[in-house]
């Protein structure tokens, strides 16, 4: 079987978009006292229109499944080259299940409807499949809430213990701690021994500790530690970066939302927004925004395409989430929870809330039927128009309501402890890298502005934020955070979280760590609005040199530190692209590249700020631990 490099460093661009492998055929061995023979992971998404590819969030290789088009053949999931991968055809039912080639003995995983969660294949997306799905399979409803008593989450800790006890015997990982898990043939002939299946009853009165004791100790692994992953999964489903623009291809979506509204004085507005989500539930980023009325020649201009000449018309406004948000998305429902709320001055009590919606096949929140049903495939409406994304606005004693279209791309992986190396998931006597403090020194392209550090961390749930002390955003020491509710530090400064990590790479040669970042707060004076690592590009950007308005991605490269101990060279920042080329890793600031597309209009007259600010559009960013940083040693 040939094999593709699916993702050499993180998930990519606007969805998931990878390339699938196998294909090869795999028969069904017909003696029912034997089990399943596979020598494939599924269809192959390259070369068929209808095969969809799909990632589990817990990396298991030789996890096998059936898919429910394909009578004929049984398959098993795939590491490539560090997350696990199969494929079935768009709109099956695909039935997952531990179980090796000597017995017909197994473990049932559940039932998985890939329509429930994408009803039709966009482009090489592959999406993602949790143990949460697999668990409500089993069950056949959805968690409803953080219990044991909750069959569904009962179930998937269930499933959780298995893995991670599996991974503990082959020292892949510690208990609480997600790592990858290779299911051999040897490993699975091994099931031979117990004394029936494990089925959705066993998960649910407890039996299936007892009955895989001959093959299993399950209780090396405890339900606490289970809990502790499967919250983590949880989470993970919801970390991405969301997107919303004013839709600029009017032509084509028409009858799509965008992120526009309207006040009762007939004035529009319009927005672009960028917005992290971090593995422990934060949100960080920001909004450029345009209201008035816009001025439109000619008697043929659509009310979509006056609504965009704002942006050439008024300077754009920008408007930061505020500072620590976290939980906006609730992780299980995938609804709008408390409203994202924006602001252009914190202490300001005028504010943008984006407050309803909700978050279909980890992709889309649609902002009206259209989106909707472009996204199913199908003329059926919602039963509730709560899952639409809203937002109202009160600014100036002026009240804005309206639509947006919220696109969410580049979720994360778990962290390989070969580079994310922390107290929690290491063996005694082993190195501790992180929490890794660093300085980035971000550098402009106008070579007028003087470069500029900001100190961070990196801390042990793979967030970032701010080293900042009380008067700079530079610093020599390494405090940890003593109240994680105000994110004050144990020097009484408070911190800001601004990025998370994506995935991670290990090779012999290569050990390396994804970042995205958004600075959106004043305190970074001209580094405010910078994007970092978002590998992507906005919709809309006068500038014919698209290095103006691209945001590559970027990675931390860790091989002398961890290989060698070198903290005095033990780090460096590239870019990197879906080739596998790296270059010097870059930032831009959108909302000055918006800044500069209204300086450039002839019939305009910029202010001295305005000016300025459009020189903030580029850059590159450097790096090097701060001073006071040690590898730890975990006792």
């Amino acid at each position: 079987m040939k094999k593709s490099n699916i993702i050499p460093f993180t998930f990519s661009t606007l969805f998931l978009a990878l390339t699938g492998c196998g294909g090869e055929s795999a028969k069904i061995n017909e003696d029912p006292n034997r089990g399943s023979v596979t020598t494939s992971n599924g269809c192959l998404t390259s070369n068929d229109a209808n095969c969809l590819g799909f990632v589990l969030d817990y990396p298991v290789e030789g996890l096998k499944f059936d898919c429910s088009t394909d009578k004929l053949n049984h398959y098993r999931t795939e590491l490539d080259p560090n997350v696990a991968i199969g494929s079935c055809k768009v709109g099956d039912k695909v039935t997952f299940y531990i179980q090796g080639e000597a017995s017909a003995r197994k473990i049932e995983l559940g039932t998985v409807d890939l329509g429930s969660i994408v009803p039709k294949k966009m482009s090489d997306v592959y999406i993602q499949i949790g143990v949460q799905d697999m668990a409500q399979g089993l069950t056949g409803k959805p968690i409803e809430n953080f219990n044991m008593s909750d069959p569904t989450y009962n179930a998937m800790v269930g499933i959780i213990r298995i893995l991670q006890t599996l991974g503990v015997d082959q020292i892949s990982n510690v208990p609480g701690d997600i790592q990858q898990v290779v299911l051999s043939k040897d490993n699975l002939d091994g099931l031979q021994v117990i004394s029936q299946n494990i089925t959705a009853n066993e998960f649910k009165n407890g039996s299936y500790v007892q009955i895989l004791k001959p093959w299993l100790d399950v209780d090396k692994v405890s339900i606490d530690d289970a809990e502790k992953v499967a919250q983590q999964i949880i989470r993970m489903r919801s970390v991405g970066i969301y997107q919303a623009n004013h839709l600029l291809f009017i032509g084509q979506n028409t009858n799509f939302a965008g992120f526009h509204g309207s006040s009762l004085n007939n004035n529009q507005a319009i927005a672009d927004m960028s917005v992290i989500t971090t593995r422990e539930g934060y949100a960080s980023g920001y909004l450029s925004q345009w209201r008035g009325k816009p001025i439109v020649t000619g008697s043929n201009t659509s009310e979509e395409l006056a609504r965009v000449l704002l942006i050439n018309q008024v300077p754009p406004e920008k408007l930061d989430v505020v500072s620590n948000s976290k939980d906006w998305l609730n992780n299980i429902s995938q609804k709008i929870q408390k409203p994202l709320v924006f602001k252009s001055i914190e202490s300001s009590n005028d504010k943008l809330e984006i407050y309803k919606g909700t978050l279909f096949g980890q992709s889309i929140i649609p902002g009206n039927q259209y989106a909707y049903q472009g996204f199913l495939g199908s003329k059926d409406t919602p039963t509730s128009t709560e899952v639409y994304g809203e937002w109202r606005q009160d600014v100036n004693s002026e009240r804005y309501t309206g639509k947006l279209d919220i696109l969410k791309y580049s979720p994360v992986s778990y962290l390989d402890r070969k580079v994310f190396k922390t107290r929690h998931n290491v063996e005694a006597g082993d190195q501790i890298i992180f929490p890794l403090y660093a300085d980035l020194v971000f550098n402009f392209n106008d070579k007028t502005i003087p470069s500029q550090t900001v100190s961070i961390v990196i801390d042990e749930n793979g967030d970032i934020r701010t080293n900042r002390t009380v008067s700079s955003l530079k610093s020599t020491t390494c405090p940890s955070i003593k109240n994680t509710s105000t994110m004050t530090d144990e020097l009484d400064v408070q911190q800001f979280i601004i990025g998370t990590t994506g995935t991670t790479y290990s090779t012999a040669n290569d050990k390396s760590l994804t970042i995205r970042m958004i600075l959106a707060n004043p305190i970074f004076g001209n580094l405010n609005g910078v994007r970092a690592g978002l590998n992507n590009r906005p919709d809309f950007g006068v500038d014919s040199n698209s290095e103006l308005v691209s945001s590559g991605g970027v990675r931390l490269n860790l091989q002398n530190l961890i290989v060698n101990n070198d903290i005095r060279a033990g780090i460096n920042i590239t870019s990197w692209d879906n080739k596998g080329s790296t270059a010097a890793a870059e930032w831009v600031n959108t909302h000055a590249t918006y800044q500069h597309t209204y300086n450039s209009i002839p019939e305009n007259k910029p202010t001295t700020e305005q000016l300025n600010l459009a020189k903030l559009r580029t850059g590159t960013i450097e790096i090097a631990l701060t001073p006071c940083y040690q590898i730890g040693r975990k006792a």
